[in-house]
Order: structure tokens, then C-alpha cells, then sequence
């Protein structure tokens, strides 16, 4: 018998000890009691089972934030498509950005990023209740920037990972509940502008992973207190819709140390998807909120079994205008699908998205 099974049998037999108790006998009572119970149980067998639901990397700055600002928060990701994503115990992306009000832009940096912390309103209604901060432009605009993006982060009820105020808070792994399993969290960065990003153990900044045995180690630790562990790394080359082999032996590292799933980003473009040793490699998920005018994007739902294997689902959109919105045309979705199939190892994406 599995274990939602054995929970609904003793919820029942809970119920029938209280119409045998409470109701005194009461036929109507415990008629009306027991279709009760017989709702719940059916509920709870058809209930979703435990899920996680990851995105790239999501940036309101310069054209979001001016959609944003015209046309409303919900321009950009409207309501009626966030039924996935606020049905999740898990939402994990990449936060591309400062938020702040305060610091002056890096002159150093093409592209330097800094959000509205009200904007961070809109991560929360989406159902965002975790982040990756280690990436090549959370310290765009300072550390007293950086600080107010951790401190915006938490006011929102949104864990951080992959930075902090000193070293040791940057490689801190978080722990959610994923139903009833524990699934920890950790994130670092390959990809930082300079050596004054790395976290220190009396300075803030980013965990580095340009030498991976810190955060290999992290994740051997994380296994001992979680049933999960989940890396999101920031790695690899923009635009490049296929792994450079430091990514995929870095991947094989993490899994070997107790990964259960390794992310990526950077590359603003998915990128291929691998097994290894039975564990899936997301080597990079693209955008999110973004300010791409017109692309393929995609959300990579994880699903806890019953068995306790994970299932992986991608969910594909279109991110126009910088408004993201499901892919429905069938043209498009088979043309993703192959593409994804193509560039991929050891790993195929079925009619309905789902990761073999």
C-alpha cells in the first residue's frame, strides 16, 4: 500500500471513530459526516502530487520596467497563466538584478541592472517563493544595492541562495518541504565580473564555483539533512544553445557529490538536457521575465513520485514584448521539441514535453 494510501485509510478510519463517538448515533449526522469524509479522501487520492517549478533568469529593468510602468505588473506575465506556477510548492529562478533605490551603475559594465524593489510584488503573486542571487549582475550597483536586494528579498517572504552577507551565508544551502520531503537548495556563480564579487568571510558578495570543490563539499553536507538537493549554477556562453564540457563535467561533479538535479543559467537560451546516473542536467533555462523581444522560453516542472523517483516536464512560452504567454501553436511546440531533442544527450522530450 503507498503512503497516500495509507493516509487517506486513516483518515477515514479517524472519521468513522468520531461518527461512532460524537454523533451520538445519528444516522443524518453520520450520513452527512461519512459523504464528508468520502470527498476528502477522493480529494486527497486526486490531490497533485509534490512539486517544484524552475525558471531562468528574470530582470524588471529597461524595457520590463518599462512595460511595467505603461501597462501594469501583470503586463508582463499575465494572471490567467499563472495557475501552474501558484499551484507549486516550489518556484526557483535566477534574479538577474539589484534591487535597490540606492548605488551608482558599474562604468566597468555594458549592462548593469537594477529593479524597483515594489516590483518584487510581482515575484511574490507569481507564486516566486526562492531565488538563485549568484550570477554577473546582483553587485551592479554595489554592495549597499546588494544588501537592500537581500534585505527587499525577505521582506517579500522570498528565500535567497548563492550569496549573502559573508561567505558563509553565500554557501548556505536553504531547506523547504516539498510534501513531505525536505529538498535543499543551493546556488554559486562561474560567471562574476571580478574577484571583489566573491564572498568573503567578512564581506559580502556571491559564491564562486570557478573551483567547485566548496560547493561540492556544500552538497554532500546539504544530503545528509534533505532527501533533495538542488543546484542552480550560473555558467556557460551566451547565446550558446549547447554546454561547453566544463559544464557537463562540473554537472557530473555535483551529481557524484549528491545532487539530485542541476540547473543552469546565463546563456539567455535553453540549452541541452542530459541524464546522468539517472539524475537530470538543465544545463541552462533561459529567460524568464526578460527583456527579449520575441523568443522561446520554457518552465521545468519537477514532480516528487509517489516511489520517490522525480519526474521533469518542460512547459513551454513565448516571451513577446517582454510579456511572457503559453506556447499553444502546435507548429511551434513540435519545432521547440525538436530542437530541444536535437542538442540534448542521453535525454529525450516526449509529445507532451516530458523528460526521458
Amino acid at each position: 500500500m503507498t503512503e497516500m494510501s495509507w493516509r487517506i485509510l486513516a483518515k477515514t478510519i479517524l472519521v468513522v471513530l468520531v461518527i461512532n463517538g460524537i454523533t451520538g448515533g445519528s444516522k443524518a449526522n453520520a450520513s452527512a459526516l461519512s459523504l464528508r469524509c468520502a470527498n476528502e479522501a477522493a480529494y486527497i487520492s486526486e490531490s497533485r502530487r509534490p512539486t517544484m517549478l524552475f525558471v531562468g533568469d528574470i530582470m524588471t529593468d529597461g524595457w520590463v520596467r518599462a512595460r511595467m510602468e505603461r501597462d501594469g505588473p501583470d503586463s508582463v506575465f499575465p494572471p490567467q497563466y499563472r495557475t501552474l506556477f501558484q499551484n507549486a510548492d516550489v518556484v526557483m529562478g535566477n534574479l538577474e538584478m539589484a534591487v535597490s533605490e540606492r548605488g551608482e551603475a558599474n562604468p566597468d559594465k555594458l549592462y548593469s541592472y537594477r529593479g524597483d524593489p515594489g516590483h518584487l510584488s510581482l515575484l511574490a503573486d507569481i507564486g516566486v517563493n526562492i531565488v538563485s542571487v549568484a550570477n554577473n549582475h546582483t553587485l551592479d550597483f554595489g554592495r549597499d544595492a546588494f544588501a537592500d536586494t537581500l534585505h527587499y528579498l525577505t521582506d517579500y517572504g522570498i528565500k535567497y541562495v548563492g550569496g549573502g552577507a559573508d561567505l558563509d551565508e553565500a554557501m548556505r544551502f536553504r531547506i523547504i518541504s516539498v510534501g513531505d520531503y525536505k529538498v535543499a537548495f543551493l546556488a554559486a556563480s562561474r560567471v562574476i565580473p571580478t574577484v571583489d564579487w566573491y564572498a568573503g568571510y567578512n564581506r559580502s558578495g556571491i559564491f564562486q564555483a570557478y573551483d567547485p570543490k566548496p560547493l561540492n563539499a556544500r552538497i554532500t553536507l546539504a544530503k545528509e539533512e534533505a532527501d533533495y538537493v538542488v543546484v542552480y549554477m550560473h555558467w556557460g556562453v551566451m547565446y550558446n544553445t549547447v554546454p561547453e564540457q566544463f559544464q557537463r563535467d562540473m554537472a557530473y561533479g555535483f551529481i557524484d557529490a549528491g545532487a539530485d538535479l542541476v540547473l543552469g543559467a546565463h546563456p539567455h537560451v535553453l540549452q541541452s538536457f542530459e541524464f546522468y546516473k539517472g539524475k537530470l542536467i538543465a544545463y541552462s533555462l533561459g529567460n524568464f521575465i526578460f527583456e527579449s523581444r520575441a523568443m522561446d522560453i520554457a518552465a521545468l516542472e519537477v514532480t516528487v513520485g509517489e516511489d520517490g523517483n522525480l519526474s521533469a516536464r518542460l512547459h513551454p512560452y513565448h516571451l513577446i514584448r517582454q510579456s511572457v504567454v503559453p506556447m499553444t501553436d502546435q507548429s511551434a511546440l513540435e519545432n521547440l521539441r525538436a530542437h530541444l531533442n536535437e542538442i540534448s544527450f542521453n535525454a529525450e522530450i516526449d509529445d507532451d514535453f516530458y523528460i526521458r
